[in-house]
């Protein structure tokens, strides 16, 4: 079992749908991808020009 099959999206996920085994590879490269934040700091600034989606758990 990969650790994406942990995660608290691919928990939520699967209770919906069942993933395919290329789907559990995609959750896994994004659940590779982690980052933490320190409480009550900024994630994103205004102009910041990067591109990126945040879920957070």
């Amino acid at each position: 079992m990969t650790s994406a099959e942990h995660s608290p999206l691919t928990r939520k996920l699967s209770a919906f749908v069942a993933l395919s085994e290329g789907e559990l590879v995609v959750l896994e490269r994004l659940h590779e991808r982690r980052r933490s934040f320190v409480a009550g700091h900024d994630m994103v600034h205004q102009g910041q020009s990067a591109q990126a989606a945040y879920i957070l758990s």
